[in-house]
Order: C-alpha cells, then structure tokens, then sequence
C-alpha cells in the first residue's frame, strides 16, 4: 500500500484516494457477502449514539413480545 502512496503522490494525485477505495470494495462486499444484516454507514458520533439508542429500544421490544 506504501508504493501505491508514493505512486499517486508521484502523479500528484490525492491519496486517500487509496483509502476510498478501499472503503467502497468493503461495501461492495458487505452487499455481496451479507446474508441478509444490516449495514449502517453514518461514522458521525452522533450517529452511532442515534443508532445504539434505536438498537437497544429494538432489543427491549423483542425481550418484552417474548415474556
């Protein structure tokens, strides 16, 4: 991955480049692996305290149809 760096700053082009691609072939096999789970893709913080939050209500809703 070093080389590949050194290769695009070379031909001055921006290397996180590198990094988005990365990210978008990790999506593309999540969609192509996945059976059937969810994917959330919000990185903010307030993000993932939204979706923790909606998680555990979820999870107490499942616990309480099961009693």
């Amino acid at each position: 991955m070093a080389g590949a760096a050194k290769e695009m700053s070379e031909a001055n082009l921006d290397s996180s480049l590198i990094l988005f691609s990365m990210w978008t072939e990790a999506v593309k096999n999540f969609a192509q692996e996945g059976k059937g789970n969810v994917i959330f893709l919000d990185g903010s913080v307030e993000g993932m305290q939204k979706t923790m939050k909606d998680m555990m209500a979820i999870n107490q809703l499942n616990q309480n149809t099961k009693k």
